[in-house]
Formats: structure tokens, C-alpha cells, sequence
């Protein structure tokens, strides 16, 4: 008589095989989601050296001279931003023609993809990048914005230590150095210092791009070389 083959799985045995899948699954997510969140951290920071790339050219063809946080435009109730202002600069590596507008859709200043992912960036002046338009802190409150004799600039060899002054960084509005960094010593609410986990990525005057914690980012923009609390 010819022996009997079982051709089916018995239920114990599915279920050993979908535990053991379930075990695989919720070992192999953790280290996919930290994989994916090195990879946004890592378009964020090429981001950010390109707008460094940009804000040299700005400054080469402005005699030196910083770009404002905002200036008006020809309407006085609108305004141009400084990302804006350096969009002739900037180069977008998706785009067909290989320039980019730095505004309101850009690639750039929308690149980052924790931002993008943020329902806060639906709203069009939060570009996902803030300026730091206070680049004398802490010794001149001076800030780079309109007035009513027009636009405030600085110009760049004011600036004192680059190395450690940041001056684009993370952040939900279009700068980073409000009245709150100055009167309470905290990052303003435009900021965004956990967007890549327990820290933000930011561009310096010098043109290098690093991650900080809030409490560096803070220094980095209120008082660059002081020692950290």
C-alpha cells in the first residue's frame, strides 16, 4: 500500500509561521524607520548647503552685503523674503533648466522631507528653512528687515565668527531670531529644534552644515562661542 503525503499546513503550524514573521517584522521596523530618518537628515543638510552656495553669490554680487530677512515689494502690503531674494543663485538638481525659484514651491526650501511631511507647511510664508536676521547677537539687537526707510541690511565682514554662527536653520516661519531669543532665552516658536529626532539641522556662516541640539542651535544663533549650560 503506498503511504499517505500530507499536501496542507496544519493551524499550528500557520501560526508558528506567522509569529515568527510578526518577531521579524517588529525587529526589522525600528531599524527601517532609523534608516528612513537618516536619509531625510541627510537631503536636509545637502539642502542646506546648496542655500549656503546661494547666499555666497548674493553677497559676491551685493558688495557684500547680507540679504535682507524681507523687504518690500512694489505692493506694501506683500514682500519679498530672503529666500527669495536669493533664488537667481540657488540650483535645483531636479529641475529641467537647472535653476530653481526659491519661493513659495520651491524644491529647496520644501526639500526637507520631515517639513514636507508637517501640516504646518501647507501654509505658504513657512518655507521650512528660518534666516537668522540678527547675525550681530549678542552685541547689536540689529536686525535685517524692513523699516519704513526700506530694507535693513548688514553688511557680511560685520559678522563675527562664522565657524560657529548659524544662519539658516530647521525651523515653521521664515527666521529664526525673534523678540522670545533675545527677552527669554529660548529658541522662538518658529524653530523646529526636534525635526530630525532630538535634534535640527543648520547652515553656518562659514558654509558647514551640522545637527544641533536646541541648547547649541541656541548659541549658534544668540551668542556662537559661548560655552553651552
Amino acid at each position: 500500500m503506498m503511504p499517505r503525503f500530507r499536501t496542507a499546513f496544519t493551524l499550528i503550524e500557520l501560526l508558528v509561521v506567522i509569529s515568527i514573521i510578526a518577531i521579524l517584522a517588529a525587529l526589522l521596523l525600528p531599524a527601517i524607520g532609523l534608516a528612513r530618518n537618516a536619509a531625510r537628515s541627510a537631503q536636509c543638510l545637502s539642502n542646506l548647503r546648496q542655500i549656503g552656495l546661494a547666499l555666497e553669490g548674493y553677497v559676491s554680487d551685493h558688495e557684500g552685503m547680507l540679504p535682507p530677512g524681507k523687504q518690500l515689494r512694489d505692493n506694501p502690503s506683500d514682500h519679498w523674503h530672503w529666500y527669495e531674494l536669493i533664488s537667481p543663485y540657488a540650483m535645483d538638481r531636479d529641475g529641467q533648466s537647472g535653476r530653481v525659484t526659491i519661493s513659495r514651491d520651491s524644491n529647496v526650501l520644501r526639500g526637507c522631507p520631515e517639513w514636507a511631511a508637517d501640516p504646518l507647511s501647507a501654509e505658504v510664508w513657512r518655507q521650512g528653512y528660518g534666516y537668522n536676521n540678527r547675525p550681530l547677537l549678542p552685541d547689536s539687537q540689529a536686525h535685517m528687515d524692513f523699516t519704513a526707510g526700506g530694507a535693513v541690511v548688514i553688511a557680511r565682514f560685520r559678522v563675527k565668527k562664522h565657524s560657529e554662527r548659524v544662519v539658516v536653520g530647521d525651523g515653521k516661519g521664515w527666521k529664526l531670531t525673534g523678540n522670545k531669543l533675545i527677552s527669554s532665552g529660548q529658541l522662538t516658536s518658529d524653530a523646529d529644534p526636534e525635526r530630525h529626532g532630538s535634534g535640527a539641522n543648520y547652515l553656518f556662516y562659514d558654509g558647514h552644515v551640522s545637527r544641533l541640539r536646541a541648547a547649541a542651535a541656541y548659541i549658534g544663533l544668540a551668542d556662537p562661542g559661548s560655552a553651552q549650560p
